[in-house]
């Protein structure tokens, strides 16, 4: 399975493109066509918390009659727990840049 896959798998990403994923792999410098491997587990990790922040920052998606509610709350909280996991400093929020996602 590539690293790709894995994140895609994440129903919760269903929201994103593939590009929009691809994006957020290169900022934590990952490529998705590389097979994942536990070396790579806490980029891997990384990545799916950067997603979930963004998802925090939208509120619902409506098209037609399907409605998705995020809880932004609880999103921010998970990601939060894996950016303490790894280290990493919390986040309140994020910005996207020309360049990619930028989180604060």
């Amino acid at each position: 399975m590539t690293v790709f896959e894995v994140i895609r798998h994440n129903s919760l990403f269903g929201v994103f493109s593939d590009n929009e994923l691809n994006q957020a792999l290169v900022v934590r410098s990952l490529n998705g066509a590389d097979d994942y491997a536990n070396s790579i587990k806490e980029d891997v990790e990384l990545v799916t918390a950067d997603l979930m922040m963004q998802l925090a920052g939208i509120a619902s998606l409506k098209e037609g009659d399907l409605n998705i509610a995020y809880n932004s709350e609880q999103l921010k909280q998970m990601a939060n727990s894996v950016y303490e996991k790894h280290g990493e400093k919390e986040r309140k929020g994020y910005k996207i840049l020309d360049i990619g996602v930028s989180f604060e």
